[in-house]
């Protein structure tokens, strides 16, 4: 056994092979109308019904940013995060993580290829934009340099399993993600 791991077992109980509970799932239906109507209409926020669910969707990838950096921590990852200087200003202390980019997009909404920059500079082409959304949707694509890095945004907690399974994938199986 290796003596900088801990001998730990964790038993993970499941209990039945049902999706959650119609309560919860009418709770989660509810709350995703609301985050959604929000988006559209922020004056919306104003209203608690609606700001509630708003602001929990915004803490949980406030969590997720967390989650990624013990997750790396854990596997042996470099994290870099890109932060946008929008979010630096609601999140001050964010200022503080490691091997943090400031990030910028050049153009407007909704254009996807609009210009992307990080201080200090990344070499990040435009291919590499949408690494996670890419994987996700089982294509897989090489990098063509080593100072390139797969990008995983903290926008998509929804990704976290795809996340896990990528670092498998390429920590425990050796899945080349290089040209």
């Amino acid at each position: 056994m290796d003596k900088n791991k801990p001998d730990l077992t964790v038993l993970h109980d499941w209990d039945s092979p049902s999706v959650y509970g119609r309560r919860a799932l009418f709770d989660k239906m509810i709350q995703s109308f609301c985050v959604l109507i929000v988006s559209v209409l922020p004056i919306l926020s104003r209203i608690r019904i609606f700001r509630e669910p708003y602001e929990a969707y915004r803490a949980e990838k406030r969590r997720y940013l967390d989650t990624l950096l013990k997750l790396d921590t854990l596997t042996g990852v470099t994290p870099i995060f890109g932060i946008r200087d929008v979010v630096i200003s609601e999140y001050p202390e964010l200022a503080n993580y490691p091997h943090l980019r400031v990030h910028h997009h050049i153009g407007k909404p909704p254009d996807p290829n609009r210009g992307r920059t990080w201080e200090p500079p990344l070499n990040q082409p435009p291919y590499t934009w949408h690494y996670d959304t890419d994987y996700v949707n089982g294509k897989n694509v090489l990098l063509q340099s080593i100072d390139t890095y797969p990008i995983w945004h903290v926008d998509h907690p929804h990704y976290l399993q795809n996340y896990i399974d990528f670092l498998y994938s390429v920590i425990i199986k050796g899945e080349k993600i290089y040209d």
